[in-house]
């Protein structure tokens, strides 16, 4: 099982889209259940969590052989390269408090 954090976004949809042509099985990992019928149709199983929720997202990718989180940079900073997301991000609660999955 593939889970992807964020499926509905560009990169984890076209993993997701990917994955389901080569007949994988995908979790798709979403915050808003609008985005959710886009990823059913192409047979993906969806569970809502945030990346903010440890237990939410611990539950989400229970089961799962591998895991795929993409963090871009923030879009407001002036300069991704030198972006430190632990100051400027709330995205990065999942690194500074990680969760134990064994």
């Amino acid at each position: 099982m593939f889970a992807i954090v964020g499926a509905a976004g560009k990169v984890g949809y076209a993993t997701s889209s990917a994955l389901r042509k080569a007949d994988m099985p995908v979790r798709a990992i979403l915050r808003d259940a609008e985005k959710a019928p886009r990823l059913e149709e192409i047979g993906c199983e969806v569970v809502l969590a945030d990346l903010l929720d440890s237990k939410a997202l611990a539950r989400a990718i229970s089961g799962a052989d591998i895991v795929q989180v993409i963090l871009p940079p923030s879009p407001l900073a002036d300069d991704p390269a030198s972006h430190n997301p632990q100051t400027t991000s709330t995205r990065c609660h999942l690194f500074t408090n990680p969760i134990r999955l064994a």
